[in-house]
């Protein structure tokens, strides 16, 4: 069974990517970052108001929000005001990491695009990273033809990597808690130390 079988229509399903400047690793609790592009479907968009409104629409009308390393990308698009309740997660990164036995923690999207599609994304926008060039100052028209290339290989890889029946459980249960953990490293969460170390005691 194919990852997109799960859904009965293609419609519910939001493949997107963003980009923002780098600085600690792009972390979107670091004030000097800020959040450059949305790429989805065929377009690449500026995080402007109108078009994080078009965006918004899109989101609400689809059930599934996959990405690569998307956790990511979703703090990201909270930190943009877009609002993704209820819906639910399908991380690429995490499938493959799944599928090779939890042996590869951080694969990156050109080592599992390669490997399931023999495909790689562009190269150009790393040289410019790699020189120090911040996101924000690198020409649009190369960064959003990496970011929608990006998304599109996101989802031949939603289309193609099968998601065996033994392994559907565990998957949906670690979406579930990508979502969890989401909210605990943005909100906190409340944390009894006297009663853990209790409960350690009687264990």
């Amino acid at each position: 069974m194919r990852t997109s079988s799960v859904l009965e229509s293609s419609n519910d399903v939001l493949v997107f990517d963003v980009e923002t400047d780098t600085f600690n690793k792009g972390a979107w609790y670091d004030p000097r970052n800020s959040l450059v592009a949305i790429a989805y479907d065929d377009k690449c968009i500026r995080p402007h108001r109108e078009e994080l409104a078009e965006f918004q629409r899109r989101v609400a009308g689809a059930s599934v929000l996959v990405g690569f390393n998307l956790k990511f990308d979703l703090h990201w698009l909270r930190r943009a005001g877009i609002s993704f309740s209820g819906k639910r997660a399908f991380d690429i990164q995490y499938l493959h990491y799944l599928l090779t036995g939890q042996s590869h923690r951080w694969p990156s999207l050109n080592e599992v695009a390669l490997k399931y599609l023999n495909e790689q994304k562009l190269d150009k926008i790393k040289e410019y990273w790699d020189n120090g060039v911040q996101t924000t100052d690198i020409p649009w028209e190369e960064l959003s033809a990496y970011a929608i290339q990006d998304v599109a290989l996101t989802r031949k890889l939603y289309e193609t990597i099968e998601l065996p029946e033994n392994r559907k459980g565990i998957f949906s249960l670690a979406m579930q808690d990508l979502l969890v953990l989401l909210e605990i490293e943005k909100n906190g969460f409340k944390y009894n130390r006297e009663g853990s170390l209790q409960k350690a005691q009687e264990y």
